[in-house]
């Protein structure tokens, strides 16, 4: 008796059953299987985007932990951040030890200019505070200082914003000298000071922003902080800073000054802990802590007193 037609009727039911489950018998395998594998999305969202923000009551413990994580503390440095909403001072690290802030010195000598300049101010000096300002220009800014009269003439100016010679030393216009010194209270005095210059429009908008326009376009992109945190960066070896303005839902715009000195660190590291208190105040909001009403209610960071 031959097997072989029952044979081969096995076989042809085999074949309508992998049929009817869609599987190809091919050399590639089940096509099925590897589409539903293709579908699956493997997207990550930037650790930034996953933030639910800074707690105003957890300021100070968050900022020090960012210098702790950054391997940053035999850095010098001077930290002072002031709500404008509200007046108060919201933190403060060293806020009153002078510290050289690089460029940083180029919002003194802008700030001195703008008490000797009566509006309107003509095309030409509206270019030179913005190219000085959003792309820090040293030639600029040391001309600048020169044309006001010096050091010495620009003081008398500075002083009218509670500078004195106790908190700052300015020794050229653009900050490459390392003779400037200037504590991150004072900067801070002077931000929440300019609102009130006839200038003000001029010196806000000059300012670089955060993710988008001149010595800030590549930091902090695609983060909480692109388009929040208008601020003057400042760079020399071991030095970095960063002050301006961020701008909260819950305490308007706050005033701030980040200071770094490590003369044997790398700048990168400086860099990358700057970056993150400026998210960190980008990010600032109450929570279900409402703020105190006593103006001494203030965060504090390691060694203050």
């Amino acid at each position: 008796m031959s097997v072989r037609p029952r044979w081969s009727q096995c076989l042809a039911a085999a074949a309508i059953a992998v049929a009817s489950l869609g599987l190809s018998a091919g050399p590639s395998g089940p096509t099925r299987s590897v589409a539903q594998a293709e579908s699956i999305s493997l997207e990550v969202p930037p650790p930034a985007r996953q933030a639910s923000g800074t707690c105003r009551a957890q300021l100070g413990q968050g900022l020090d932990a960012t210098l702790d994580s950054f391997g940053v503390a035999n850095s010098e440095w001077g930290i002072a951040v002031k709500s404008l909403q509200t007046g108060r001072t919201l933190y403060r690290h060293n806020a009153q030890h002078p510290l050289i802030p690089a460029s940083n010195t180029k919002l003194l000598t802008v700030a001195a200019a703008f008490r000797q300049w009566d509006p309107p101010l003509n095309d030409r000096h509206r270019a030179r505070v913005k190219r000085i300002l959003r792309y820090s220009d040293n030639s600029l800014a040391d001309s600048l200082l020169s044309g006001l009269g010096g050091p010495q003439v620009a003081s008398r100016s500075l002083s009218q914003l509670g500078l004195t010679e106790a908190n700052y030393r300015q020794a050229d216009g653009s900050g490459l000298s390392r003779r400037n010194a200037v504590t991150a209270s004072s900067l801070v005095s002077l931000l929440a000071a300019m609102p009130d210059s006839n200038h003000w429009a001029l010196f806000y908008s000059s300012l670089p922003v955060a993710g988008q326009s001149g010595t800030l376009s590549h930091r902090l992109q695609d983060t909480a902080a692109s388009g929040q945190i208008r601020a003057k960066t400042g760079t020399l070896h071991g030095v970095r800073a960063l002050s301006g303005y961020a701008e909260t839902a819950d305490f308007g715009r706050v005033a701030f000054s980040i200071l770094a000195n490590n003369p044997n660190g790398a700048g990168s590291r400086l860099v990358a802990a700057i970056d993150k208190i400026a998210l960190q105040l980008a990010q600032l909001q109450q929570c279900q802590q409402p703020l105190a009403e006593s103006a001494q209610d203030v965060g504090t960071g390691k060694g203050e007193s």
